[in-house]
């Protein structure tokens, strides 16, 4: 794989992605499927405050234990690029080289040197993409 050229991408992601830099703009809308990380429900260990409405249960999250991935169906012929959320960047990494998608794995850049947030602090664009995995082919090479 050519990795200077990306090809078709597909974003899935719930959110438009749009990316400002020296090479213009592009805003790359959600594409209604989105890539999820199957994840255990953290254990409960207690509670703070009165049982009933005013308690608040508390969880252990850390580590987070994270499942299989969760690919929505589309056309891997047509798109040979995904934007996904980070969890799901990190998730494909984790997996063995040889196991990885055939379809390259980019993730938003949020970092503060590439994101811009609006006036909410909202993410508004950002400046680039991360490479998450080439591809299994392209890895291999």
């Amino acid at each position: 794989m050519n990795k200077s050229a990306i090809g078709r991408v597909i974003n899935l992601t719930p959110h438009e992605i749009t990316i400002v830099s020296n090479y213009g703009e592009a805003n790359i809308p959600p594409s209604g499927k989105i890539a999820r990380v199957a994840q255990e429900e953290p254990k409960l260990v207690g509670t703070i405050g009165n049982t009933g409405d005013s308690c608040v249960p508390i969880q252990v999250v850390s580590p987070p234990v994270f499942g299989a991935i969760e690919w929505p169906e589309f056309d891997t012929d047509a798109y040979v690029s995904v934007i996904v959320s980070m969890v799901v960047g990190q998730a494909v990494q984790r997996l063995p080289v040889a196991e990885r998608p055939e379809f390259a794995v980019f993730v938003p850049d949020t970092s503060p040197a590439s994101a811009e947030r609006d006036e909410d602090g909202q993410i508004a664009s950002v400046s680039r993409l991360v490479v998450y995995s080439w591809s299994n082919q392209a890895e291999n090479e």
